[in-house]
Parts: structure tokens; C-alpha cells; sequence
């Protein structure tokens, strides 16, 4: 699904599709290290505080997200 809006992100940054490359994995490889964090927090602290905290940084994230002006700032605060 990604890889098929790089073309459209690029156009909207001023660079390359192939400059945007970096999205896949940087949306990938925190999405499989997380469930390593997840696990005991999920077992110290309960579902809820877990699910909610999770729930506000994506949020802030997407926002976040909708205001980069860069490249790298996407990159840097995309939300996995």
C-alpha cells in the first residue's frame, strides 16, 4: 500500500521516488521490534494505559507527519 503513494510523496517533496525509498523500512522494522516492548509492558502495566498511550503517539505522530516539509522530517516522525 506504501509503495504504491511514494510516487505522489515525492512529487509533494520535490525528490526522486527513490529518495523516499527509506519508507518501507523505516514503517517495517519498528513494526516488527515493537511487539518485543509491547509484551512486558502490556504485562506491567495492563492493556489499557498500553493501548491508550499507543493510541495518543500515533495521533501525535499523524499530525506530526502532516507537517513535515523535508524528506527526512517525514521520515523521522511517520508513525509505524
Amino acid at each position: 500500500m506504501i509503495a504504491s503513494i511514494r510516487a505522489r510523496w515525492a512529487e509533494t517533496f520535490g525528490t526522486a521516488p527513490g529518495g523516499l525509498g527509506l519508507v518501507v523500512p523505516a514503517y517495517l522494522i519498528p513494526y516488527g521490534a515493537t511487539p518485543q516492548v509491547w509484551g512486558p509492558l502490556l504485562d506491567r502495566l495492563g492493556r489499557r494505559p498500553v493501548i491508550l498511550g499507543s493510541l495518543l503517539a500515533f495521533a501525535m505522530l499523524t499530525v506530526t507527519t502532516t507537517l513535515a516539509d523535508i524528506p527526512e522530517a517525514f521520515l523521522g516522525v511517520r508513525p509505524a
